[in-house]
């Protein structure tokens, strides 16, 4: 999709995955369906946007700017509130789990929290470097802050007060995650640790296996196991009460991101040495994934957990069975890919560039055949350059084709709900479909899954 009109910063789904939001440095907010239509563009912003997410409901969006604004919309564009406060640009906006709380972190090294009114309730000065990054706890009670100062703040929600201000990391604090019981919460470093606590801020555990910068962490989705990667190259498994399970070189660079699968079973990490790993939770390698030709920036599984998507410098984002096939290699981008989000049903993904673009790719492939016939019949019916003859049978074709992928499909889902061990659905496909009219005059139909 193209639109904006310089790089694309961030981009999102709303919550029931029909429409996408866009944060661009043009300054403008945009909302697309995930057909690729432009539906609003949301102008205010006196510098570029840098984050964007919706409100648990989808009813309205948040976004951050460099004009040290953050503000609040409804989908049809109408700006609902405006935050202004910061006295630098924003570098990160987060929304509370029930949307009834907005938290915004600066280069200012300030954190405002604002209620759904727009109104500020209260400012934490206590920061003395730029915010990295803000968490909201799974219930909506606690906020997360982490800094370039090394510190980490709690912050009732309720209130806006701070409870506790962490300061055992000797260096920047990158990451900080929840557990997804909201029971414990950690967070990594540049002083090379990782360090778990309790949820009111009680320190639990200091987790000593990196020998540098440890730049992302992740809890298993069934919270009894946790990631970490980095600097060093290594990537460290532990268990929930804070004991090394394996720690081993994952890769032969700088590693810089990893995940989990929906059923905690395998984890994948990815780096600057251009590869995905796949990992047993006992550290069993099982496959590398060798299709990039730049660094690795991205990595995310699908929901269903059969496939795993990547992202890197090399503008290319490529879809993997988790037996290690290349199913697919998406090359629309001229520019490196910054972000992967996939909607919640897995069915389609979402890219975004520093070519100011992003794309939404359809991996449904059974429905894009179906939509792909049902397109050709449109045209076909309403061209006026098409004889009468081709067109009766192409119509024809079209229509058995059509039914014919309907039954296999319907028969497909019979059988995926008969077995836990179906094969991975067929992977993503670019169809062209090429119609001559009798003037010899050829159009070129082209669908891009």
């Amino acid at each position: 999709m193209m639109g904006h009109q310089n790089r694309v910063w961030e981009v999102c789904f709303s919550p029931d995955g029909n429409l996408i939001a866009s944060a661009s440095l043009d300054r403008t907010i945009k909302i697309w369906d995930t057909g690729g239509n432009l539906l609003q563009t949301m102008v205010g912003h006196g510098d570029g946007a840098l984050s964007v997410s919706f409100s648990p409901d989808g009813q309205n969006v948040v976004s951050g700017s460099r004009d040290a604004t953050a503000k609040l919309w409804n989908v049809v564009g109408n700006p609902l509130r405006k935050f202004m406060g910061h006295e630098e640009e924003l570098t990160c906006a987060a929304l509370s789990p029930a949307g009834d709380a907005i938290a915004t972190g600066s280069k200012d090294k300030r954190i405002h929290f604002w209620n759904a009114a727009g109104q500020m309730v209260a400012t934490l000065q206590g920061h003395t470097d730029r915010i990295h990054r803000l968490c909201f706890s799974p219930d909506g009670q606690t906020l997360l802050s982490a800094g370039g100062d090394t510190a980490i703040f709690m912050w009732r929600v309720a209130d806006g007060s701070v409870f506790q201000t962490l300061t055992s990391h000797r260096g920047e604090v990158y990451a900080v995650v929840y557990r997804s019981d909201g029971q414990v919460f950690a967070s990594c470093s540049a002083d090379g640790s990782v360090r778990v606590w309790r949820a009111d801020g009680t320190w639990l555990q200091t987790l000593n296996g990196h020998s540098g910068e440890v730049y992302d962490i992740a809890f298993s989705p069934d919270g009894t196991l946790l990631a970490s990667v980095g600097k060093d190259k290594v990537a460290c498994l532990w268990s929930w009460d804070g004991k090394l399970l394996t720690s081993f070189e994952a890769h032969s660079a700088e590693i810089f991101a990893v995940c989990f699968s929906p059923d905690s079973q395998l984890f994948a990490t990815a780096g600057m040495d251009q590869s995905v790993r796949l990992w047993k939770t006992d550290g069993t390698h099982l496959k590398t994934l060798n299709g990039h030709s730049a660094e690795v920036r991205t990595i995310a599984f699908t929901p269903d957990g059969k496939n795993l998507v990547s992202g890197g410098d090399d503008a290319v984002v490529q879809l993997w069975g988790l037996d290690g096939t290349l199913l697919r290699s998406f090359t629309v981008h001229n520019g490196p890919v910054r972000s992967l989000q996939l909607s919640p049903n897995g069915k389609s993904l979402l890219s975004a560039s520093g070519d100011r673009s992003f794309v939404v790719w359809n991996l449904d492939m059974e429905n894009l055949l179906v939509r792909s016939c049902r397109w050709l019949q449109a045209f076909l019916r309403t061209n006026q350059n098409v004889s009468e003859e081709d067109r009766r049978n192409c119509l024809a074709g079209c229509g058995w084709l059509s039914k014919n992928l309907q039954q296999k499909a319907a028969a497909a889902r019979q059988r995926r709900s008969q077995t836990t061990q179906a094969a991975p659905e067929d992977d993503a496909t670019q169809i062209q479909i090429m119609v001559t009219d009798d003037d010899g005059d050829s159009t070129q139909i082209q669908l891009r899954s």
